[in-house]
């Protein structure tokens, strides 16, 4: 499973619940045996998505974990993270996706009530990343958190339509 597997399925998922809405993929940067002369100009990418819906700017990184565990703060690079704050320093909304999605876990994990394949995502404001990875240790959001904690959301796929369901994410996008 790639992460752009599940960009596509995002990039869908948003159409499907808001046709109105101007979502853009930013592409990312090329790699491979370029100089630096080359390459030296490139941008770095601030985040995958943004879009602008019924007047309001969204920034958004999307992260895919292919594994039972937290997740690590440094999957997120410190640009992404400052730029998912200057978005909501601009009264846009940022978010970090995560999709945790696997075949394979432990014993223990599906002794815990974990069902397989697993399919699920975590949706937060890029402030309460920032927030949880000053205030935490551990070097990452641990899985009881990113179950339990009142700023992060989950949401459902829906087989049927091949999308995720947004509803609950606009519903309280205000409430993250």
């Amino acid at each position: 499973m790639r992460e752009s597997h599940f960009q596509g399925e995002w990039l869908k998922s948003w159409l499907a619940f808001h046709p109105s809405a101007h979502i853009q993929k930013i592409p990312d940067m090329p790699r491979g045996q370029q100089s630096s002369a080359e390459t030296r100009f490139n941008p770095v990418k601030p985040y995958d998505f943004y879009c602008y819906d019924n007047g309001t700017f969204y920034a958004m990184e999307l992260k895919l974990k292919t594994s039972f565990g937290g997740f690590p703060f440094k999957a997120v690079t410190e640009n992404q993270v400052n730029c998912l704050l200057n978005a909501e320093k601009n009264r846009g909304i940022s978010l970090l996706v995560i999709n945790y999605r696997f075949n394979k876990a432990s014993k223990k994990a599906i002794k815990g009530g974990l069902t397989l394949p697993f399919n699920q995502v975590f949706v937060m404001k890029g402030s309460t990343f920032a927030q949880l990875d000053a205030e935490t240790p551990s070097g990452s959001i641990a899985w009881e958190d990113l179950k339990t904690h009142h700023a992060i959301m989950k949401l459902n796929y829906l087989p049927a339509t091949k999308a995720w369901d947004l509803d609950p994410l606009f519903t309280a996008v205000g409430e993250l």
